[in-house]
């Protein structure tokens, strides 16, 4: 083997603890979850696909990690007990359209993973509301690509095709939320949303090609403006 100490890990997601840039997770497909270990090391703390990831911070942090599907497994983030994996994974059938690796986004103890409809825990996965799209009865779905907690009470749900909802909780909580349809910055994949300062002031960005790929909206998603600039007409996947 030739191998040996080559950095080659393709990954798919990462996460990171707030309170420490050095704290890092990632999921990389076929080689499961990985942890950031220092001295240019990383460990396997987790088997099989690794998907989409989150950690929150407090006095106990806690970190996510995902299969494909709707699996969800928690851990603590730090300690004698870190990354002692446990089920936390919404009560979704077999046979649930969505993603092979469906978006999921954590803040504090709010945890979110959707594909055809919006799964929403309030106490870090124990406890689910299940949330419905507007086409989740569809026969073929437009299933969720990218989701976003941008605060504690407001979640942005972006889809294959395009649409965007802002989901907020009623009187009764998530299992009677609020969906509501945004204007979509484009037809096409949405894959990430991102909130300045958990106000107005919003991003999305887009994997298809012929057309813009960063969008930005003044007003809360009432109206959008194409930021691409001079950015190749490739997908752009993700915004910091």
């Amino acid at each position: 083997s030739l191998n040996p100490g080559l950095g080659i890990t393709e990954f798919e997601f990462l996460a990171q603890l707030e309170s420490d840039s050095a704290w890092l997770i990632g999921g990389t497909q076929d080689n499961g979850t990985i942890s950031n270990a220092g001295a240019s090391r990383w460990d396997q703390i987790a088997l099989g696909d690794g998907g989409d990831c989150g950690a929150a911070d407090g006095a106990q942090p806690t970190c996510f990690h995902s299969y494909y599907g709707m699996w969800i497994e928690r851990a603590p983030a730090k300690g004698p007990n870190a990354f002692a994996w446990e089920d936390a994974s919404p009560p979704a059938p077999d046979d649930y359209p969505a993603l092979f690796y469906p978006p999921m986004d954590v803040r504090d103890a709010l945890l979110c993973k959707a594909g055809a409809t919006v799964f929403v825990s309030a106490d870090s996965g124990s406890a689910w509301d299940e949330v419905t799209l507007p086409t989740s009865g569809a026969a073929n779905p437009d299933v969720a690509s990218a989701v976003s907690i941008i605060a504690d009470d407001v979640i942005l749900v972006g889809t294959v095709k395009g649409r965007l909802y802002r989901v907020t909780p009623r009187a009764a909580g998530w299992s009677d939320a609020n969906v509501a349809a945004l204007t979509s910055p484009r037809a096409g994949f949405l894959s990430d949303l991102v909130s300045v300062g958990g106000g107005n002031t919003l991003w999305a960005s887009c994997s298809a090609i012929n057309g813009g790929h960063v969008f930005s909206s003044g007003d809360g998603g009432i109206t959008w403006q194409d930021r691409t600039g001079n950015l190749p007409d490739i997908p752009v996947n993700a915004l910091a």
